[in-house]
């Protein structure tokens, strides 16, 4: 449930900042969201539904949060939300590692019958 997700998202931001304020309100400042709608996601009492609102979501927490609202995402758009996570400064090292696979990979050919075989011989 998304509240679960939620409450561990909380807890891990709060475990980052040992020593500083770790109130829901400046969870909720940290997101860029209300305290009130904050506090009503730790809750359950209800979940994030406008799109604004999932972006900012998002933006903090990637694209898992679309698996936990129940929101279908394909494997293009998670990757270009994680890519827009990253600092800028890790860039040079994704694209070396993107023409490492690159180069590394042998695709799969795909299965199907010589269409001379004739069946029974």
């Amino acid at each position: 449930m998304f509240d679960e997700w939620f409450n561990q998202r909380y807890l891990e931001w709060r475990g980052e900042r040992y020593g500083q304020d770790v109130s829901v309100k400046a969870f909720a400042r940290y997101i860029g969201l209300t305290q009130q709608s904050v506090d009503s996601y730790l809750k359950g009492k209800s979940v994030p539904r406008q799109k604004n609102i999932i972006n900012k979501l998002v933006d903090k927490f990637g694209a898992d949060v679309y698996r936990e609202l129940g929101l279908i995402i394909n494997n293009q758009q998670e990757l270009v939300i994680e890519i827009n996570r990253l600092p800028p400064e890790l860039y040079p090292e994704l694209v070396k590692r993107i023409k490492e696979l690159r180069a590394g990979y042998i695709p799969r050919k795909p299965a199907h019958k010589d269409s001379s075989e004739v069946p029974g011989e």
